[in-house]
């Protein structure tokens, strides 16, 4: 039998469901490459995707959610927002992301009819070679999204392929950012 990734829970007398959020392997080519590249990413999300850092003030201790080490509370918005991340992490192979101020990460954002003009759905994640469980999976890649919701676009940062970027973290080539 399989494991959830992150268990249903019930808040308000409402369920919600994880399932979205279920790791999964995506793979596509580089078409750029001289000889044909596959990544293959084993993909995993964090609870910052539904959930914010926990405020007494403004939360109860029923809206707890994770592992205990930190103590966050589950957000509706991000939840209902987070449906869309399995297809927006399956875009990157056409898209750029950005260099963050923290530098192993990065933010692709995802303009949504729903947000209020101005805003963007930004989506942070990590990049990185396999790890072994990622490995014997058939992966190459490990793509963690760190954290995803609404927000202004971040100023002043770098930009590359996401192409790019899995081949230079697969082969060990730093990524040369403009300041």
């Amino acid at each position: 039998m399989h494991n959830q990734y992150y268990k249903p829970i019930v808040i308000e007398n409402k369920l919600y469901t994880f399932s979205h959020l279920e790791p999964f392997v995506f793979s596509f080519d580089d078409p750029r490459q001289k000889q044909s590249i596959i990544y293959s990413l084993n993909v995993r999300f964090t609870n910052h995707c539904f959930s914010q850092t926990f405020d007494p003030v403004h939360h109860t201790e029923t809206m707890v959610v994770g592992n205990g080490r930190q103590k966050r509370a589950f957000d509706p918005e991000r939840y209902a927002l987070s449906a869309r991340l399995p297809d927006i992490v399956r875009a990157l192979s056409t898209q750029r992301v950005y260099q963050t101020w923290e530098r192993r990460n990065y933010v692709a954002y995802e303009t949504l009819a729903e947000l209020p003009a101005g805003e963007v759905y930004r989506v942070f994640l990590t990049l990185e070679t396999a790890g072994r469980e990622s490995r014997r999976r058939g992966c190459n890649l490990d793509l963690f999204v760190e954290s995803a919701y609404p927000g202004k676009r971040l100023p002043g940062i770098s930009t590359v392929r996401f192409t790019t970027l899995c081949y230079n973290i697969l082969n060990g080539i730093p990524i040369r950012w403009k300041r």
